[in-house]
């Protein structure tokens, strides 16, 4: 193959294969009788290919390759000291498929011409694998859909798949579906929008009284009308970036909006908004509401590989829930769509404007002369959203950019108790119930009704009670299944539909219940009320071993990974540009989310430049003082001391760099509260600016933890010598380690 373009070589036996002098070459998953040599391809993917026994040479020559992916041509488990091996990662050209011409229907000789959704069902029930050939695809619903199926491979190398209008709640906008099925596998494919569900606008003049001057980016959907758009009115979540570079970004910044005769829009911004922002900055809109781009629940065996969603603001790229293994995504990219082709008029139009007002509106002309639009700066939610799954997701060399929201959220869902009875035989039935909710989340800025429970359970999986106050009330194995039981009465929460109250309930052992732990709680109470109920578990089924690896997230509106479960690695990850927290081990209870956090491994990781948003919530907001830090580890309560309130347990924070961190809102590189067998050992904290010696800006700030290991680090040259600096809190117990120990004793002493 010679001078080639967008070329595919899949699943062929053959003797050679020889590539010169190519753009963006595939070749995958072939069975060769000698060698595979390739010179001079940029963009060339080369996975899984096999040999003959005896076949003659078994390697892979190549030469003056550029981006270059896959295990036949790079070392897949190449590894850096401390955070990502990019060369490993995607290598995403963003050019690839623009102008390309949309196709309707797959091809196929001998075939009747059939929507990639059609094409793909009718192969996926009977053959082993189905491919789509390069090129672009338009769809106006589901792309691909699998309910019940099981041992298909979808190939897409060099395939766009492309939703030609995002439909706000309205599931036929979901690319792909996979439900009940096993061993489902996805390479290569690329899937996107037309038509993003997100608005971005320039800020061209700052007119005072909050206003500012702007205009949507060329070829950008306006998102920012109120009388002309129906996702604004739902928006509960506003970015900000400065043109160019991901240097600050904003919560709920926006008052108004309006549309003017010459295209330009009149926005009012909030009082702090307006004094931050200047002439130039690009203000970004994210949708609160809709599909998500992929959804996987009630399945096994799936892979995502070499897999690419472009800029979709709407919901998640990855919805996992109820799946009973983990769903392995390696090398997937998750980022933001490029620059559409626009008209002349269009581009001569806003290159006046910027002439007119001296600001960049990232219009060009490529290097085939065509003119080029402003690219989109926000791609999806969250990158990979786990619920209830038995095994977390498994995250390998992906990168994550432009997010709105967190790269990885690993989390359980949870129900709420109704009573434990105990049954005079030794055991106890815990009775539970949903969250009847309709209440409103980031402070009152949006509502959210639904009804959570959590994974069913089955005889052995670990139940685990505790309060929202903290205390733990039982946990403990299943005793039984999980059985269905009487209902209550029909309920009268206000906002939700009249209706019985299903319940559940389970078996446990009766003396692994601390029933003084319930006193003062109503648990004849149906409606959600985050701080008066008690919540039920099931530990084995959420999300446990989850991981991330050789992964970048870079330029991320607030986590770099969100941690509501159990026995993860976050390792060899660089975290760059993330405006909130790199690792976020927390409770979110108001979300029917699980609260805690276990034998969690963050090791090797790279975190460059976090904590920089800067809208600091209300200090009355429930985690206003910890979600800044690179570090934060937050369990419920803090209020105690006790064993039985501190129930995140031995986090390990291990061999990392941290660099450029901002200390606007914390000062602290890691925050523990309800914590206890914290080890912090070996990391690089980097430097700090000396003017920061008035105030505590060290390594560790504890509330109401316990056995804190602080061993073999490095610090500021600031605050080397100073132990005392090291370490603050409200609460504490025993920190210990050759940091801040002197002849075996402690220098830190207990603070109760």
């Amino acid at each position: 193959m010679q001078s080639c373009f967008n070329t595919v070589a899949v699943r062929n036996r053959a003797c050679c294969i020889f590539a010169v002098e190519s753009r963006h070459l595939y070749i995958c998953d072939n069975h060769l009788s000698c060698r595979l040599y390739a010179e001079d391809i940029d963009y060339l993917l080369a996975d899984g290919n096999t040999y003959e026994e005896n076949g003659k040479d078994h390697t892979a020559a190549t030469e003056n390759n550029t981006n270059v992916n896959g295990d036949t041509v790079t070392d897949v488990n190449a590894r850096l000291e401390v955070g990502a091996n990019e060369e490993l990662l995607p290598h995403v050209d963003r050019d690839l498929f623009v102008g390309m011409e949309r196709k309707k229907t797959v091809k196929v000789y001998g075939e009747e011409p059939l929507a990639v959704y059609d094409y793909v069902l009718a192969h996926a029930v009977t053959d082993e694998y189905v491919i789509l050939a390069p090129g672009v695809y338009e769809t106006d619903h589901s792309a691909i859909f699998t309910a019940e199926h099981a041992n298909t491979t979808v190939y897409g190398y060099g395939v766009l798949v492309e939703h030609v209008e995002y439909a706000e709640k309205n599931n036929s906008s979901q690319h792909i579906s996979v439900r009940s099925s096993s061993n489902i596998a996805f390479k290569g494919l690329t899937v996107g929008y037309a038509q993003p569900s997100n608005g971005q606008v320039y800020i061209l003049k700052k007119l005072g009284d909050n206003k500012v001057l702007t205009v949507a980016g060329a070829g950008i959907w306006n998102g920012f009308s109120k009388t002309g758009c129906p996702f604004l009115k739902n928006s509960t979540d506003i970015g900000m970036q400065r043109a160019g570079t991901f240097t600050s970004c904003g919560d709920f910044w926006m008052v108004d909006a309006e549309n003017n005769e010459d295209g330009t829009i009149t926005v009012e911004l909030k009082d702090k908004t307006y004094e931050t922002v200047n002439e130039g900055d690009i203000l970004t809109c994210r949708l609160s509401t809709g599909t998500s781009v992929v959804g996987i629940s009630r399945s096994r065996d799936i892979l995502f590989l070499d897999f690419t969603q472009y800029c979709y603001a709407g919901g998640f790229a990855f919805a996992e829930s109820y799946n009973e293994n983990a769903v392995i995504y390696y090398r997937m990219a998750d980022t933001s769509k490029p620059a559409k082709i626009i008209d002349k008029e269009t581009y001569d139009r806003y290159r006046a404007l910027e002439e007119e007002y001296g600001v960049s509106l990232e219009i060009s002309i490529d290097e085939k002369g065509r003119y080029r639009g402003s690219p989109a700066h926000i791609s999806s939610i969250d990158g990979v959203h786990a619920q209830s799954c038995s095994r977390g997701s498994q995250i390998i060399s992906c990168l994550f950019e432009n997010l709105t929201d967190d790269a990885s959220n690993q989390k359980g869902t949870h129900a709420r108790l109704s009573e434990i009875v105990d049954n005079g035989d030794g055991t106890a039935t815990v009775v539970y119930k949903g969250n009847m909710s309709n209440f409103s989340f980031n402070c009152g800025r949006a509502n959210a009704k639904f009804e959570g429970l959590c994974a069913p359970f089955r005889k052995g999986d670990r139940v685990f009670v505790f309060t929202a106050g903290g205390q733990l009330v039982c946990d403990t194995p299943a005793l039984s299944d999980g059985v269905d039981h009487e209902p209550l009465p029909t309920s009268h929460c206000e906002g939700v539909d009249p209706k019985p109250i299903v319940r559940f309930a389970v078996k446990v052992a009766a003396d692994a219940v601390n029933y003084k732990a319930l006193e003062g709680y109503d648990l004849t109470s149906d409606f959600y009320e985050s701080d008066g109920k008690v919540l039920v578990d099931n530990m084995s089924r959420a999300s446990y071993g989850f991981r991330m690896e050789n992964t970048l997230v870079r330029n991320c509106h607030t986590n770099g990974i969100r941690a509501k479960a159990s026995g993860g690695v976050i390792k060899n990850c660089t975290f760059r540009n993330v405006a909130k927290t790199a690792a976020a081990m927390i409770f979110e209870i108001w979300w029917g989310e699980s609260g805690v956090a276990e034998d969690v491994t963050f090791e090797k990781n790279l975190v460059d430049n976090t904590g920089f948003a800067p809208d600091a919530p209300p200090l009355d907001f429930p985690y206003a003082s910890y979600r800044y830090c690179p570090v934060t580890i937050m369990g419920l309560g803090g209020k105690s001391m006790d064993a039985d309130h501190l129930l995140y347990k031995r986090i390990r924070v291990e061999n990392n760099k941290f660099i450029n961190r901002n200390l606007t809102h914390y000062n602290c590189a890691i925050f523990a509260r309800a914590a206890c067998g914290l080890t912090v050992k070996g990391n690089d904290f980097g430097s700090l600016p000396q003017e920061t010696d008035e105030k505590f800006c060290g390594v560790l700030y504890l509330n109401a933890t316990a056995d804190v290991e602080l061993s073999g680090n490095t610090y500021s040259p600031f605050l080397a010598g100073k132990p005392e600096k090291l370490v603050d809190g409200d609460r504490y117990r025993h920190v210990f380690g050759t940091d801040v120990e002197e002849n075996g004793v402690s220098l830190i002493a207990d603070k109760l």
